[in-house]
């Protein structure tokens, strides 16, 4: 028997086929670190609205306590020390309200598992009264995550029907 020259073509196909493996396992793991990262991310975005909005909704129920629905007045202090209300441009710049719930939202600025970076914030601005009467609030909210780049910001218009509201001189 005569031996045949080999040239090796198997061995450098299987070598280029483990070489495009490892590649396709690197970009896989890659991929998934980066799923890991856009999950988390998404996560605090949903608990800062979240806390935005139980922000709102204890402005929308301070508002229908009886004798909170008023004009307001022009608000100077940055941060207020109890909810008001402002006149003027609606914002988050003047007559700003902390809303502080312990147990359920509990504030750790450096953050940690289900802490939130601060406490959610408020404004409440009179708008004047609609077509039909009732009177018109602006509210806007602010909440964190759990760092202080997940934040979100909501707006919400509030009508309240008052039987009997303190307007004052309107």
């Amino acid at each position: 028997m005569k031996m045949r020259k080999q040239d090796g073509f198997v061995l450098i196909g299987a070598l280029i086929f483990l070489i495009l493996m490892m590649y396709l396992g690197t970009a896989m793991f890659r991929g998934f670190g980066l799923d890991q990262i856009m999950a988390a991310n998404l996560r605090e975005k949903s608990r800062a609205s979240e806390a935005a909005q139980a922000a709102i909704t204890r402005a929308e129920w301070w508002l229908g306590q009886p004798g909170n629905a008023t004009i307001g007045a022009p608000c100077t202090a940055t941060r207020a020390q109890t909810t008001q209300i402002c006149t003027g441009t609606p914002g988050l710049t003047t007559g700003v309200t902390n809303f502080t719930d312990t147990k359920a939202m509990p504030v750790n600025p450096s953050g940690g598992d289900g802490k939130y970076f601060a406490n959610p914030i408020y404004s409440i601005y009179y708008l004047g009264p609609d077509s039909a009467g009732k009177q018109m609030y602006s509210i806007t909210a602010q909440g964190w995550g759990g760092n202080k780049n997940a934040v979100a910001t909501l707006e919400t218009v509030y009508k309240v029907d008052c039987k009997i509201c303190d307007l004052g001189n309107e």
